[in-house]
């Protein structure tokens, strides 16, 4: 194909580039809460031998 094809298409309406920006950003302070508190232990199933 041509190489236009291999750009991303660019967003006219500016309100999906502030939702994602505010999408980014609540996952980031997520992230930082999570970090801080303690190791959390993994559910599984299966039991180590």
């Amino acid at each position: 194909m041509g190489e236009h094809f291999d750009r991303p298409i660019p967003e006219l309406n500016p309100s999906v580039r502030l939702f994602e920006r505010l999408t980014i950003e609540r996952w980031q302070a997520h992230l930082d809460a999570v970090q801080d508190r303690a190791e959390v232990a993994l559910c599984t199933r299966v039991e180590r031998l």
